[in-house]
């Protein structure tokens, strides 16, 4: 694991389990991670909570503030993924840490899945690095399959919740959107572990919960069930719900649900699926 101190207004930002690159071409303070929340996109089916985060990076006043780099994740590198807005990043990263400094809120872009068998590994990482930095509170956003639903949920909304150290008004917030809590079952024959969430498919986002939340750090988990396709709209959905509780595009509270004009589609959604089929086939 790397360790490095960066100096963020003043105080040093020791990194003891993850390394946080700035970019040189890029001439900006850092600003304190402290007392301010932190959204991560976990990696999961059909890729929603990425999909969500393009939504929010490329419609928000966001700053890129730098790259995180951990042992649990691959090393990716690809071209700009916002590449008409100077402000953002000139090359893609595994991890990408973007500000939204009226918002005090940092949104944590992964661009790939963590390594087989090293979900607890990561999840112990990223609960050192929120407790160094005392962020107020921790928002997951996960997917997972729609097909492993019980058949209470399915009368509900797609999306659904857990919660951890938040104030009781946050459920009551999110129980007012229409969204149920996410039901935990006892693990298979064997497993001495507990109750967990009923999430498959939503890669290392239940050991995260787990983790942050034996750390004691407030967290949110929202998980969507989806599955495998164009998940463009379930992106919006879920940026809506999002932007409902937290603000961040609206100072007031707006309905949540499938609403995207509010929205500026990303430049990396260009190709996303390809390019369009030759008029002349058909």
């Amino acid at each position: 694991l790397h360790h490095k101190v960066l100096k963020l207004n003043g105080p040093y930002l020791t990194r003891c389990m993850t390394s946080l690159h700035p970019v040189p071409e890029y001439e900006h303070v850092w600003p304190s991670l402290e007392k301010e929340a932190l959204v991560v996109a976990v990696v999961g089916v059909g890729n929603v909570s990425q999909l969500c985060l393009d939504l929010l990076i490329s419609s928000l006043k966001t700053s890129f503030v730098g790259y995180l780099e951990s042992p649990c994740i691959p090393a990716v590198v690809g071209a700009a993924p916002y590449t008409t807005d100077p402000s953002k990043p000139f090359l893609t990263g595994s991890l990408e840490l973007y500000h939204i400094p009226d918002r005090k809120t940092f949104l944590l872009q992964t661009r790939a899945p963590n390594f087989a068998g090293t979900r607890k590994k990561f999840a112990v990482e990223l609960q050192n690095f929120v407790m160094q930095n005392k962020f107020s509170k921790v928002v997951l956003l996960s997917s997972s399959f729609a097909m492993a639903r019980k058949d209470a949920q399915l009368l509900g909304l797609p999306v659904q919740f857990a919660l951890t150290g938040l104030p009781d008004s946050v459920e009551q917030l999110l129980r007012s959107l229409g969204l149920a809590e996410i039901p935990k079952e006892e693990g298979p024959s064997g497993d001495t572990s507990g109750p967990r969430l009923n999430i498959p498919g939503s890669g290392c986002a239940e050991a995260l919960f787990s983790s942050l939340s034996t750390g004691g750090a407030p967290t949110a988990l929202l998980n969507f069930f989806t599955s495998e396709g164009d998940n463009r709209g379930d992106a919006v959905y879920m940026a809506n719900f999002l932007d409902s509780w937290l603000h961040l595009l609206t100072p007031q509270a707006v309905s949540a649900g499938m609403n995207p004009s509010k929205w500026k589609t990303p430049d990396c959604w260009a190709l996303l699926y390809g390019a369009d089929p030759d008029p002349t086939l058909y």
